[in-house]
């Protein structure tokens, strides 16, 4: 039901955002979760408490989801998406400094990966104008 409504008001965004004239961009989340490191434990632990609702797992799970609806909806939409979450799936897991946010290491591979995208997106609006 939660990612259901996550992909109706995701869509629905984009279709906002076109309808103003401007090109959307959208992006994965990126989580120290992506690939697991010595303090995971720890580092979920913490995340829990921020949404105590649910367990670590089903926190994770969600994100795991809501980055393949986030993909599935740029391509239905043809809109752009920057996979940050992707980029770190191989990468150190030093690029976060706790269960969300990035070190300036992880700051510039989210730069890295975003740019792309917002750059052809600005390309697209250019090509598309009057």
């Amino acid at each position: 039901v939660r990612m259901a409504a996550f992909d109706s008001s995701l869509r629905a965004l984009v279709g906002d955002i076109h309808a103003l004239g401007a090109e959307p961009v959208l992006a994965t989340h990126a989580t120290a979760f992506e690939r697991p490191r010595a303090d995971s434990a720890a580092m979920l632990a913490a995340w829990q408490r921020f949404y105590p609702r649910a367990t670590g797992q089903t926190i994770i799970r969600f994100d795991d989801s809501a980055r393949a609806t986030t993909l599935r909806a740029g391509a239905d939409s043809s809109v752009l998406v920057a996979d940050v979450a992707g980029a770190f799936a191989h990468a150190d897991g030093a690029n976060f400094a706790d269960f969300v946010h990035f070190t300036d290491e992880g700051s510039a591979r989210v730069a890295r990966v975003l740019a792309p995208a917002v750059l052809a997106a600005a390309r697209r609006r250019h090509e598309c104008g009057p």
